[in-house]
């Protein structure tokens, strides 16, 4: 709808299509990862064509915003157009290749619909970077993309349910009522720029079987969550009916924070505050019994390395790592699957997780 714009509609709608597309303009620079991702959830996600699309409507919006000499914003939109680009153009380098961000034989479709098999959906990667070049106007000076300087949280309207932070070269994002068809509720994904997306999380893990494949269903959804045992069994933030309401948030230059509060069929369960900065990512719970961590373990052909202490959960991956730290000594909680591969779940008796991303020759 956008592209019509560019060719030169002006017809009824054509006012109406492009105040919308200005009002979305800074929650869509917003939603872009550190890592140059497009927002997890939904249908064909973790597909590379994804960020190629998102490539795509970057340069529309930087060429449309500089013919009506809003240039500052057309910079913004340039460098977030590069950055999405730039992460396609990773995966697609990736050996051995795939349309989707695991290594499982593409024939397999784990963590695919039933439609997304790779022929069609390469041509949907190529079908979008030529529409990218079709639209690019290469005069637009790219500045910098929002996500690698701001620090922020940005909250969708309650149909689309989602909450994104952003702060020290760090990236969340929070499913607030989700389908468990495809997702699970919270805390969904922690990136860090310049690291390895995989090796904390970029996206949740549905439950029993949702509408793509998986190795093995999920015995419930699972996201970065807190939980809490009862008589029926152990009870989670990331299930399906709970819902996170944003109660309160904070930012500033250094960090940024935010308050939600969980609910089943409106009744209070839990209270989840999380602090974004440069040094990582602070959690705490609040009427809860613990904390559920999934730890990369496998990406379809790689394994990661996973050490286990007491206090301290390490994964080592692809040049990146992810340290959990805590209080107290977790135990093992199964395995779970998402669209990226096998992770090792991990039960912990605490209220509080530090969560810290970097290169591994840092480490």
């Amino acid at each position: 709808i956008g592209l019509s714009l560019f060719m030169g509609y002006n017809g009824k709608y054509a006012s109406e299509i492009e105040k919308m597309m200005e009002n979305s303009d800074d929650l869509t620079l917003k939603m872009q990862s550190v890592t140059g991702e497009l927002a997890f959830g939904g249908r064909s996600n973790q597909c590379i064509h994804n960020e190629m699309m998102q490539a795509n409507y970057y340069e529309l919006r930087a060429t449309l915003l500089n013919k009506k000499g809003c240039r500052e914003k057309a910079g913004l939109f340039k460098a977030a157009a590069k950055k999405a680009a730039e992460t396609c153009m990773h995966w697609l380098r990736e050996k051995p290749m795939s349309h989707i961000k695991n290594h499982f034989d593409s024939d397999l479709q784990l963590g695919c619909e039933v439609y997304s098999y790779f022929n069609k959906y390469m041509i949907t990667v190529a079908s979008n970077a030529y529409l990218a070049f079709f639209v690019a106007d290469d005069s637009i000076e790219p500045t910098v993309a929002p996500v690698d300087i701001s620090s922020f949280v940005a909250e969708t309207s309650e149909d689309f349910h989602k909450v994104f932070m952003n702060a020290g070269g760090y990236s969340l994002e929070f499913d607030c009522d989700a389908d468990t068809h495809y997702d699970a509720g919270g805390l969904g994904r922690v990136h860090k720029q310049n690291c390895d997306p995989r090796v904390c999380l970029s996206v949740p893990f549905p439950c029993g079987e949702p509408n793509y494949k998986l190795e093995t269903p999920n015995k419930h959804p699972l996201s970065i969550c807190c939980f809490k045992n009862t008589d029926y069994g152990i009870v989670c933030s990331a299930q399906e009916g709970i819902k996170h309401t944003l109660t309160s948030k904070a930012e500033s230059e250094e960090h940024c924070s935010a308050i939600f509060q969980c609910t089943l069929n409106s009744e209070p369960l839990f209270v989840e505050k999380y602090t974004v900065s440069s040094t990582g990512v602070d959690i705490e719970f609040c009427g809860a019994d613990g904390i559920l961590v999934p730890a990369f373990l496998f990406d379809g052909v790689k394994e990661t390395e996973i050490i286990v202490s007491n206090g301290q959960i390490i994964v080592k991956y692809n040049g990146s790592f992810c340290k959990y730290a805590f209080s107290g000594e977790p135990s093992d909680y199964g395995v779970f699957f998402n669209r990226n591969g096998r992770y090792s779940a991990f039960k912990i008796n605490t209220h509080k997780l530090h969560i810290e991303i970097g290169d591994i020759n840092e480490f």
